[in-house]
């Protein structure tokens, strides 16, 4: 295939855009959308070579995997080992059971599926694991396992007119899939590869029908492409679901390019400037360097680096990039090198690396992140997330609709079988209610607990991240009927209202930043979800709260958890983190920061008057005492969270006690009416 140098000026804009938007640059808020025009870039080329190839008679399926193998494996597995090896040290076992296990996928080219499932709600940050950008790589792989043969089949039984039929009802299919499946899952489709198939097809669209066209033409649909690109970078940001018209924006504005952009047009003179070229030449090991280099950053300072110490870390990036190019892409690549190796010798090289690679990933992955590497007390404050959280959250959290209580399994704190409060509301409320029942236990009253994630526990509210729309209202429901029915008339609710009222996850002022992906919008089901920022969702959320909790307060008892702290950094990693590197004093946070966060929450709280509403102050317990005007994440040398915005049990027991106490009045003066 003819050689287009536009081509590596449009892989420069795309590799920059990812790299600016992974150092938090807010330059381009959707520069994620570099991945697609990658995708589309080579589905285009890759489709071009086979075609080209099967017109001649000369397509060689071993010679084009062998290819694929030069051009992927070499630089791939530098950077891998080069990641294990700082992993190893820096990483804690949760953050390195997941790191461990996207060697093993990557190394199968399978880790899309891997983050598909396993980056979600309490998953590690994604922004500390240094192969997270592999899924890329993994769904192209995965296309070209399959693209290949089923094109060589079709061109031999109906030449370029069924290498047309092949690729436009691919396209629908994969087009359908992600459109069927994105209103239910926005986060796993955005790694799910037949959703992202459409995008590589489009390029091997343009491959198949691209033909001669007048200079006028070119000039103005190549243009229109790259205003596309720019457009769709500037307007997008993370909280745009995947996928969306700015990624049609992308994608065909990525076409326009390459079917228009050639040589003589005004975008090729813009693409084909030498400073765009060369970033294209080792924009492939750019993209793979960048990601490990942010991650291990962040590590190291344990909060997010200045953005002077991202530029430094971009430059050093692309000062990688080129070293590895030469050194490492091109003596396997080009026949001409005076290394270039044999095939058989890059079968078996890169055979045993694989398979090493993959058992490396089963072993961390059993071994839970192989902790015996840290020290023993950094191994215990690592992980309080699992060791010390509620034992009975699988069980007794509700993923689903379900309209039957009490769920078995969730009887362990019954006395002489009654239910004398209910445990409701988010998973916070899941976090806090293990030791909140067992104080209750203590002091013979009985408990029931069934939380539902990212559900605040109140009917006519929904979570914009549900799977499915109706869960969180009919979870509400069916709860309060339970207790309706079983005369239960005390609850205990807990949910995380700031992330309601404000959409976003926290940032605490010092470097502990969390990002969640458009956080939780509680929102009425009638209401269609708008800007996070409007003020009138939030007005919505705080009148839903004050009306529901209004409500509910002239029927039930209810105890009230006020906003918990967030910590705004997974604080057993910080302190497993802190230990490694000897940092002394009491890890905290702002309480100015907390009560700016959570101001508008407390006075909607503030505005519901009713003797049955009893509200517990989080800032009494964990706020202004150990330490004035900050708000504490540990104490006696345990993890208070067992993430940045979940108590831990440790944390949980502080909070018990002052539940209990409410209960127990509310249980002495209903038995003296």
């Amino acid at each position: 295939m003819t050689y287009r140098p536009e081509i590596d000026g449009l892989r420069a804009l795309a590799v920059l855009s990812v790299i600016l938007f992974h150092a938090g640059f807010p330059i381009l808020n959707g520069g994620y959308l570099g991945v697609d025009i990658f995708f589309v870039i080579s589905g285009y080329l890759i489709t071009g070579i086979l075609l080209k190839e099967l017109k001649l008679g000369k397509l060689s399926i071993i010679n084009f995997y062998e290819r694929r193998a030069r051009r992927i494996l070499p630089a791939l597995t530098v950077i891998i080992i080069t990641s294990t090896i700082f992993s190893w040290f820096l990483m804690t076992p949760s953050e390195f059971k997941l790191f461990s296990e996207s060697v093993g996928t990557s190394a199968i080219f399978l880790s899309n599926f891997l983050f598909l499932a396993e980056v979600g709600y309490f998953s590690p940050d994604i922004d500390i694991q240094p192969l997270v950008h592999l899924w890329s790589l993994a769904v192209e792989e995965q296309f070209y396992l399959i693209f290949p043969l089923a094109l060589w089949l079709v061109f031999r039984i109906g030449h370029i007119v069924m290498s047309w039929v092949l690729v436009t009802v691919l396209l629908g299919i994969s087009g359908f899939i992600c459109y069927s499946l994105a209103p239910d899952y926005p986060d796993k489709i955005f790694f799910f590869s037949p959703a992202r198939f459409w995008e590589i097809l489009t390029g091997s669209v343009i491959a198949l029908f691209l033909f001669g066209r007048s200079p006028w033409s070119s000039h103005v649909l190549s243009g229109i492409g790259l205003l596309a690109i720019f457009g769709a970078m500037f307007v997008n940001d993370v909280r745009t679901p995947f996928p969306s018209i700015h990624t049609v924006l992308a994608v065909g504005g990525t076409a326009l390019i390459l079917a228009f952009g050639g040589r003589g047009s005004a975008v090729a003179h813009i693409l084909t400037i030498k400073p765009c070229v060369g970033i294209g030449l080792i924009s492939y090991s750019a993209y793979l360097w960048h990601q490990p280099l942010f991650a291990f950053a962040r590590m190291r300072t344990m909060h997010e680096p200045s953005w002077l110490v991202m530029l430094a870390l971009i430059l050093f990036t692309f000062s990688l990039a080129f070293l590895t190019w030469k050194w490492v892409e091109k003596p396997f690549r080009f026949r001409s090198h005076p290394y270039y190796p044999t095939r058989k010798a890059v079968a078996f090289f890169f055979g045993v690396l694989t398979v090493v690679m993959f058992l490396f990933g089963v072993i961390g992955s059993i071994t839970k992140g192989l902790p015996a590497r840290l020290p023993e007390h950094v191994q215990k404050l690592s992980m309080a997330a699992h060791s010390d959280s509620n034992p009975y959250d699988d069980i007794c959290q509700l993923e689903l609709i379900e309209n039957d209580h009490p769920l078995p399994g969730c009887l362990d704190y019954l006395v002489d079988g009654e239910i004398g409060v209910i445990f409701l509301g988010d998973s916070h409320s899941g976090a806090i209610s293990y030791e909140a029942q067992n104080e209750l236990l203590a002091r013979g009253i009985g408990s029931y607990a069934a939380s539902s994630p990212g559900c605040p526990g109140l009917p006519g509210f929904e979570s914009a991240g549900a799977p499915s729309l109706g869960r969180c209202n009919n979870y509400a429901i069916n709860i309060l009927n339970f207790a309706r029915r079983k005369s239960i008339n005390t609850l205990v609710i807990t949910s995380r209202f700031p992330m309601s009222y404000h959409g976003v996850g926290f940032d605490n002022g010092e470097g502990g930043i969390e990002r969640k992906r458009g956080g939780d919008d509680y929102r009425s089901e009638t209401i269609p979800i708008i800007d996070l920022n409007d003020f009138k969702r939030k007005k919505r959320v705080l009148s839903g709260i004050t009306e529901q909790l209004g409500s509910l307060s002239l029927e039930f008892n209810i105890v009230l958890i006020g906003a918990i702290p967030e910590a705004g950094w997974k604080v057993p990693a910080m302190l497993a983190r802190r230990a490694l590197r000897g940092s002394d004093g009491l890890l905290s946070t702002s309480y100015d920061a907390y009560i700016s966060r959570t101001k508008e929450i407390n006075d909607a709280f503030d505005a519901v008057k009713n003797a049955n509403l009893h509200k517990i102050d989080m800032s009494n317990v964990f706020c202004d005492l150990q330490l004035p005007g900050r708000c504490i994440n540990e104490l006696d040398g345990l993890s208070l969270y067992s993430d940045d915005d979940h108590l831990s049990n440790a944390g949980a027991r502080l909070l018990a006690p002052k539940i209990a106490d409410i209960v127990q009045t509310i249980m002495s003066n209903n038995a003296s009416n």
